[in-house]
């Protein structure tokens, strides 16, 4: 498995199989979660929609993605923590 990378011309790279559960090294497995409440250690904003990140692994909110980017939408935060995972991949990069 790779990091998302939503500004990566590279179609492979831009696929959201789902987000980490935790950090692993490579060659060793790797927990991930497809839907459902994460708390993603970070704050959020409940109401706002989070993507995948132009910067490889992240996540963010709609208004960080730029021109080119391929919107991965992750899902809606809940909670100034948590986020309510629906992973869905549009396969356009924003106007």
């Amino acid at each position: 498995m790779l990091l998302a990378d939503a500004d990566n011309a590279t179609a492979e790279v831009r696929v959201v199989k789902g987000i980490a559960l935790h950090a692993a090294l490579l060659d060793q497995p790797l927990q991930y979660t497809t839907g459902g409440k994460m708390a993603i250690g970070a704050t959020v904003a409940a109401g706002t929609p989070y993507f995948a990140s132009p910067i490889a692994g992240g996540i963010a909110p709609l208004a960080d993605l730029l021109t080119g980017a391929f919107g991965t939408f992750l899902g809606w935060g809940v909670s100034t923590t948590e986020i309510l995972v629906d992973i869905s991949a549009a396969g356009v990069a924003k106007a």
